[in-house]
């Protein structure tokens, strides 16, 4: 098939243009060998085409992954950026709690200071134990908690009759000195109390005042009540209290005022 092609070439050449048979030949061998060239050309064309092909499938592929990649980052650092948010927003609100709950406990403590001078004195020698804790370094909610075991207390205190043994200063009749007696007390709840010396010969009431708790003594007792205190009845009511199966009825006098006068 070359050779006929190659014929009818040098055919319609020759006449016209007058080539030697030489020059003929070495136009064909300039022919084959472009042909010969252009056949190895296509050759390396179609197997580097099939590389090139290759690569960018993988290059599809790769990006394809990448993009994937991408895309989860994407949705990881959305989730990240949201629980951020959420924790920023929970630690914004537990920092207004915090600071709130600190404002309600300094509260507290501001109203229990300015109630402890009035209460009973041995439950405001226990109160004010507890509350010196409160100085110490603690978060809201550890003052919290002990501030809610001291109402506790002063509550229970306050739904019992209390029986307590104390050593108080008594005044001298006659002299601005006073004495150490020792002393039964019984408190009812955290506003009226009476006492009763060991040998029976002091007695007295006391209650919480707008100045604290303060104690009368022997008559200054019956004129602070505006009737007569038997010390007999505050003997049976401590035998009561330290016995209990000898239960009876008790007359003691007691005075409310929402004022000291």
């Amino acid at each position: 098939m070359l050779s006929k092609r190659l014929i009818g070439v040098l055919l319609v050449v020759i006449p016209f243009a007058g080539i030697s048979k030489a020059n003929t030949d070495e136009l064909m061998q300039q022919w084959i060998k472009l042909e010969s060239q252009k056949g190895k050309l296509q050759t390396e064309w179609a197997e580097r085409k099939a590389e090139l092909e290759r690569r960018q499938q993988l290059l599809v592929a790769e990006q394809g992954s990448l993009q994937e990649v991408l895309s989860q980052t994407a949705e990881s650092r959305s989730d990240t950026d949201q629980r951020r948010k959420t924790l920023l927003t929970d630690q914004e609100r537990l920092e207004q709690e915090q600071a709130l709950l600190g404002e309600q406990v300094s509260k507290a403590i501001e109203s229990l200071h300015s109630i402890q001078y009035r209460l009973p004195p041995p439950l405001a020698t226990e109160v004010d134990v507890k509350m010196k804790t409160l100085q110490s370094d603690l978060t809201g909610s550890e003052k919290l908690e002990r501030l809610l075991s001291i109402y506790k207390l002063i509550n229970e205190f306050d739904q019992r009759v209390a029986i307590n043994k104390a050593t108080i200063e008594l005044p001298v009749t006659g002299q601005e000195s006073t004495r150490s007696v020792r002393v039964t007390q019984i408190y009812l709840g955290l506003t009226q109390g009476w006492y009763l010396s060991e040998d029976a010969s002091e007695y007295g009431y006391g209650r919480a005042t707008a100045l604290g708790w303060k104690w009368w003594s022997n008559q200054d007792a019956e004129s602070e009540l505006g009737q007569e205190l038997d010390p007999k009845e505050i003997e049976t009511l401590i035998s009561i209290m330290e016995n209990p199966a000898l239960a009876e009825l008790v007359s003691l006098p007691v005075k409310l005022e929402t004022k000291d006068n």
